[in-house]
């Protein structure tokens, strides 16, 4: 059952969410099998979504309604 469980990464930055698809990229490359991967956080998702709908990633968004409380959240787009 290769696949069967998703990767689940915890953040809200593009820049990693980038990083981790193009990581998925090449792990697939090297293993011939799909790596499932699922971020959770999402605030910058909007950044990268046509890279997250091409990769086949899911994006669990938290809090629902995000605000830039902090400077790490300053791309959200509420």
């Amino acid at each position: 059952m290769q696949g069967a469980i998703p990767l689940i990464v915890q953040t809200n930055n593009a820049d990693i969410m980038a990083t981790v698809l193009a990581l998925k990229a090449e792990v697939e490359t090297f293993s011939k099998h799909e790596m499932r991967l699922v971020f959770v956080g999402g605030a910058e998702a909007q950044m990268v979504v046509s890279q997250l709908r091409n990769a086949g990633v899911g994006v669990v968004l938290t809090p629902p309604r995000s605000f830039s409380y902090f400077w790490d959240y300053r791309r959200t787009y509420v």
